[in-house]
């Protein structure tokens, strides 16, 4: 008697695949924190704030990374829940050329463009070589950070989101010990801290590229003649992605200019203790919108409306519940953990690090339901709605806000601003989703009424 193997229910699979992601994007969030903490314990607060004033750079790669493989991957996913498996290894033969152009471009512009960009980005003479020596190196290693990220979103789409944090995790792993050892016993600096957060794709990538030798593997290169249809996808699906991480990136690059004339490098240093925190904040809340983005797209593809709507509703609901924590926690702990990143005790960073932290992070009972709502809208095929989304968190809202509020109420206004704009996006994304189940809702009548 052969036993029937039942497939596992809408909020098992959401638990597995959200879990496993939220601790792999942990581990990538945490290739930036621990330079952030070997830096400001290994070099001092001038160390602090190049890493800071150059993060925007970071998350413009990371960007073009995630735009590749979440746009890539989701479309790929769509095609598979339909059996429409050539087209899918086309999808995927086409994204994995569009991140090899990608990572020659960034390569270039870290080999040419270093300098002019840290003078941008607001060095001065106690930061510009840190900078340069960090951002150069990263830029050479673009090709390790796009294949880590294109190559993770496929194979969590084809139904291994274990080996994806698996991959990740130890990478950090290995970013964490090599921060220590090229920082404190080596004493390379900037060097070493860059050159450990280069180690940990590589580790991803050993650990993933296992997988395309498994026989459960469905993914495959498929060389073909190259076609904008192909490519299309990937930029309106992933373009939400990208516009997102570059979000933070633009978020950072406006609070530093306003900062740094407001507060000076201690100023920044004092954000760049926030940001980092942040960083790994929004990561988390990424984490949920990805962990989730496989199975919505499946339900997409089959046209099951009931099981999209039950997998939003637990991801919003997930993403409030983790808000609630983090704020918790960092409203408690504030103290502590802002000393972490203080190595010298400098007592106004701490009192400036604090103050800010209770503002700032307020905003991330906004944060997880939009980033949320614009993944779920990318993951349906609905990229109009994601753009919306993610360019008003982007700088929208943000970039009018953080000058007025500064103008106004000082460094509480810089603070300040954060939570508001992301409030403002949160108001239009709940617009757009009531919106969307209308439409669907009206879309279904019709269908009924055309059978009758």
């Amino acid at each position: 008697m052969t036993k029937t193997i039942r497939p596992p229910s809408t909020l098992s699979a959401f638990l597995h695949y959200v879990s496993l992601n939220m601790l792999a994007m942990l581990g990538t969030s945490c290739y930036i924190l621990a330079d952030t903490f070997f830096v400001a314990n290994g070099i001092g607060e001038d160390g602090l704030t190049a890493l800071n004033l150059v993060l925007p750079l970071f998350n413009l790669m990371n960007a073009t990374g995630l735009m590749i493989g979440i746009g890539g991957a989701t479309k790929y996913a769509i095609h598979k829940a339909r059996g429409e498996q050539e087209a899918g290894s086309q999808i995927f033969f086409h994204a994995l050329l569009l991140a090899g152009v990608a990572s020659v471009v960034f390569m270039l512009v870290g080999l040419l463009g270093a300098d002019p960009l840290c003078r941008w980005l607001g060095s001065d003479a106690a930061t510009h070589d840190k900078m340069v020596v960090y951002l150069r190196t990263l830029y050479c290693f673009a090709p390790l950070f796009l294949c880590n990220q294109l190559f993770a979103a496929f194979v969590r789409n084809d139904g291994a989101p274990n080996r994806v944090m698996l991959g990740t995790m130890l990478g950090t792993l290995g970013n964490i010990v090599l921060d220590y050892l090229f920082i404190f016993p080596l004493g390379m600096g900037m060097l070493g801290a860059v050159l450990a957060t280069a180690c940990a794709p590589l580790i991803g990538i050993t650990i993933q590229s296992f997988y395309f030798r498994k026989p459960t593997c469905q993914i495959r290169v498929r060389p073909c003649r190259l076609r904008w249809q192909m490519f299309q996808p990937i930029f309106l699906l992933g373009g939400a992605e990208w516009i997102t991480e570059v979000a933070s990136g633009i978020v950072i690059f406006c609070f530093n200019f306003v900062v740094l004339r407001k507060a000076g490098n201690t100023g920044v240093a004092a954000y760049g203790i926030i940001a980092n925190i942040a960083l790994v904040a929004a990561c988390l809340c990424t984490g949920i919108a990805q962990g989730v983005q496989p199975l919505l797209s499946r339900s997409y593809g089959k046209g099951d409306l009931p099981e999209m709507k039950k997998l939003l509703r637990m991801t919003i609901c997930t993403a409030l519940g983790f808000a609630a924590v983090l704020y918790g926690v960092l409203f408690g702990f504030t103290e502590p953990i802002v000393r972490l990143f203080n190595s010298t005790g400098n007592s106004t960073l701490q009192a400036m690090a604090e103050t800010g932290t209770r503002i700032y992070f307020v905003a991330f009972c906004f944060v997880g339901v939009n980033i949320a709502t614009s993944a779920f809208f990318a993951a349906v095929d609905r990229p109009a709605e994601a753009f919306c989304i993610s360019l008003l968190r982007s700088g929208v809202l943000l970039l009018p806000l953080v000058f007025l509020f500064a103008a106004v109420w000082d460094m509480n206004g810089v603070w300040a601003s954060y939570p508001v704009a992301e409030l403002g996006t949160c108001l239009v994304a709940v617009c757009c989703q009531v919106r969307y189940w209308q439409n669907q809702q009206k879309q279904k009548g019709k269908i009924v009424e055309d059978d009758g």
